[in-house]
């Protein structure tokens, strides 16, 4: 990993569509309160060099950038994808916009949730302090002494996703054999893509957050998703 390191941020992306995410907002506001943000691939003004494929551009990024914009598309319930394994490899922290259980797929201490902070100015005041504090920013690669670093995170990533899917389909498979339909006529699978079991309400609750997602006030997206009886569906318990 590389110690000298004069660049702060960077961020790969090729799907240019307005995300429900408001991942594209969400770097404009880290932009109003001073943080650099380069972007790279077909939305951003930079490119790697000659020879380059867009996957193959992270390990020179990660000789030059400190942290990873790992920005979902979707913020919904478990959903979290490859994307910050790109800082992992690479020797960059990521900083991660996306509603999935991180702690099941990522080394402890590795990465900066953004969706835990109040406000996106607290972010930016996060990722300046370890900008200048060297010694802090360094306890984000600890977990490196304690796990092995010569197999790709991705892995860590499609094993995560295979036991997901053996659960579901097994639930799945239950579910069916009692009610092949939901309250509105769905398929069984139809429902769980747009529902998730809120342990809170004891209710099948929507999964994703359909209305206007939060990215001045990051926390209140998690309030938004776990808190809104109003988004859960009272005939399914």
């Amino acid at each position: 990993m590389t110690f000298n390191k004069t660049k702060l941020a960077t961020w790969v992306v090729s799907n240019c569509d307005v995300q429900s995410s408001r991942r594209n907002e969400c770097v404009q506001e880290l932009m109003k309160y001073g943080i650099t943000v380069d972007i790279f691939g077909k939305c951003g003004n930079k490119s790697c060099e000659r020879g380059y494929k867009e996957n193959n551009c992270f390990p020179r990024l990660g000789k030059e950038y400190k942290f990873y914009m790992a920005l979902e598309n979707s913020l919904c319930h478990d959903y979290i994808t490859e994307k910050p394994a790109h800082g992992w490899e690479n020797g960059m922290v990521p900083i991660i916009w996306a509603m999935g259980k991180k702690e099941l797929a990522a080394p402890p201490g590795s990465y900066i949730d953004a969706l835990e902070f109040e406000t996106i100015k607290e972010l930016a005041k996060r990722i300046k302090f370890l900008d200048k504090n060297p010694k802090e920013y360094f306890k984000y690669f600890e977990w490196r002494s304690a796990y092995n670093t010569s197999l790709s995170y991705h892995s860590s990533f499609y094993c995560y996703g295979f036991r997901k899917i053996r659960e579901l389909t097994e639930s799945l498979r239950l579910k069916i054999a009692v009610n092949a339909t939901s309250a509105y006529g769905h398929s069984a699978l139809e429902y769980w893509r747009s529902y998730f079991y809120n342990e809170k309400f004891k209710l099948y609750c929507k999964n994703c957050i359909e209305d206007r997602v939060n990215v001045t006030h990051p926390k209140q997206n998690i309030l938004k998703l776990y808190n809104n009886i109003y988004k859960c569906d009272k005939n399914v318990s």
